[in-house]
């Protein structure tokens, strides 16, 4: 009775001991009640019969974590990435439900818009059979697919699961742990790379990626100092008004290198920007470059205020986006834009106010647009020039005069000019309009 009572003691202290190892992994392993084969997530109970040895099912539950960063060319629009299994044998064909090899498979999509973490779980059943194929010389693959929208592209990442086995001197023979190695192989890749899974937050990682012209390079055009923001009919410049979303997105397209072809049409995807709207063209353009992007709900708001926040994260997609150092009061690591703000604040673009704070919610001003967009095309009005031509050049404003805090930054932005330059001081030669 003793020696019974102790091996069903060192029994439950193994299966507790396994129980918890399998826990620590990423992939959670889901057997049978009472199977004894592999260790149950509960401890074994005597009572309960034998499984079927003929049918009983392991569920595999796989966390999938789809990362998408931002960078210079990243697609903005929406888009679906889906992740199947398949085994490693290419004999047995892609599993699909109900099919020949794994019994079930629940594939798992996100869908995502934008930069951000996105995650799924993917449910795998494999019956006796197929189990032990996997366990004793097999493994599953893991692969990304997309729905090939325009503009999103993927790497070609292919995980690879494969049973863990560590050396068993007790049984002089390997023997498998409850856990899988995770590996990163790529078709044009011979072997495998260890990864650790932890790496990939909890499951397998998928960052996507995209291909060097998934969209065409938007370059700012730094040479030409034509007029790109000027007054009103009134005379003034309204250095206090706001600017809407579909102005800003104007103004940018009219100071790219790569200018607009002449009765070519740029349709816009967005769903409440019609072709008759005065702005359609300029945002189906910018649009191609991914320097303006819409809203989840598929909008683009053209008419809307456009914010600090949203100006900043617009200078930044014309160069690839690096962290900054820059920091603001009430802007969190968790804003949205809280890299554009600190990497365009690193450049010296934008700038704060006395209290600390960036107030990224706030619309931006004529004023300020002015004064990003010099800083961002590295331009400086001659003052000198300015002061003894005021009465010949094309604009000058009755709103503003020296005192105001951005009135260079105006006569720059609103009056074209030859010049040359010498670090970053400007001479003007001419003016135009």
């Amino acid at each position: 009775m003793r020696k019974r009572i102790l091996a069903i003691f060192l029994c439950l202290i193994l299966s507790l001991t396994l129980a918890a190892a399998v826990a620590a992994e990423d992939f959670i392993v889901i057997l049978p009640p009472g199977s004894n084969i592999l260790p149950p997530n509960q401890p074994e109970q005597p009572e309960q019969p034998e499984p079927d040895d003929e049918n009983w099912i392991v569920t595999l539950q796989i966390p999938i974590t789809k990362v998408v960063e931002l960078g210079g060319n990243t697609a903005p629009k929406q888009t679906t990435f889906s992740f199947y299994a398949f085994p490693s044998d290419p004999s047995y064909g892609r599993y699909e439900s109900g099919g020949s090899g794994l019994w079930d498979v629940q594939n798992c999509t996100v869908t995502v818009n934008g930069a951000g973490t996105f995650g799924c779980v993917m449910t795998i059943q494999i019956d006796r059979s197929d189990f032990f194929a996997l366990t004793d010389n097999q493994g599953i693959f893991v692969v990304e697919t997309n729905d090939e929208q325009s503009g999103w592209t993927y790497d070609e990442t292919r995980w690879f699961l494969q049973p863990h086995y560590e050396w068993n001197d007790a049984i002089n023979e390997y023997e498998w742990t409850g856990g899988w190695d995770c590996y990163n192989k790529f078709e044009a890749m011979e072997g495998r790379v260890d990864v650790d899974p932890k790496d990939a937050q909890g499951g397998l990682g998928f960052i996507n990626t995209y291909t060097e012209n998934a969209y065409k390079t938007a370059t700012l055009n730094k040479t030409d100092h034509f007029a790109f923001l000027k007054g009103y009919p009134d005379g003034g410049f309204a250095p206090g008004k706001n600017m809407s979303r579909a102005e800003v997105t104007t103004m940018f397209a009219r100071l790219l290198t790569e200018q607009m072809e002449a009765d070519k049409t740029y349709p816009a995807s967005f769903s409440d920007v019609a072709s008759t709207h005065w702005a359609a063209n300029y945002i189906g353009y910018m649009e191609q470059f991914g320097i303006v992007r819409g809203y989840s709900d598929g909008t683009f708001r053209p008419n809307a205020p456009i914010t600090r926040a949203e100006f900043a994260a617009i200078c930044c997609r014309f160069e690839q986006l690096t962290d900054g150092t820059a920091t603001f009061t009430d802007v969190p690591a968790s804003h949205w834009a809280a890299k554009s703000i600190a990497y365009a604040a690193t450049r010296g673009w934008v700038t704060g106010y006395a209290d600390g704070t960036f107030k990224p919610n706030n619309n931006i001003t004529r004023a300020e647009v002015s004064a990003v967009t010099c800083r961002l095309l590295e331009r400086n009005a001659d003052k000198e020039y300015i002061r003894a031509h005021l009465k010949e050049l094309p604009r000058v404003f009755a709103d503003m005069n020296e005192q105001h805090w951005a009135y260079w930054y105006a006569m720059e932005a609103a009056n074209g000019h030859d010049y040359t330059k010498s670090g970053n001081t400007e001479t003007w030669l001419r003016t135009y309009p």
